[in-house]
């Protein structure tokens, strides 16, 4: 998977694209980055204060959101996600049937 938060797009392995409004990446219980360290936008579960704030401000204008990992955290943000009405895609390292939330 390669994120590119400039033009908040997501390539998966099989070349599909994703766009989006929201990036959380949310892989388990410790944070892993996919971006380089110098690569802004990218924001990770559980946050740092500065990430939890930065995910606040975006909800309130998102209306998508595409959440890397489909551990217990990140089908947790998921679904808080579409209870707030955004329209979540879910990209996990195994492949999985298609599901919508």
């Amino acid at each position: 998977m390669a994120p590119d938060p400039v033009n908040r797009t997501v390539r998966l392995a099989r070349g599909r694209e994703l766009s989006y409004d929201g990036l959380i990446i949310a892989t388990g219980a410790r944070v892993r980055r996919l971006a380089a360290p110098a690569q802004r936008g990218e924001l990770v579960v559980p946050p740092t204060v500065r990430d939890a704030e930065l995910i606040a401000a975006r909800l309130l204008e998102a209306r998508s959101a595409l959440v890397v990992g489909a551990g217990f955290l990140g089908m947790e943000v998921a679904s808080t996600l579409r209870r707030r009405g955004l329209a979540v895609t879910v990209v996990h390292q195994e492949p999985t049937q298609e599901a919508l939330l």
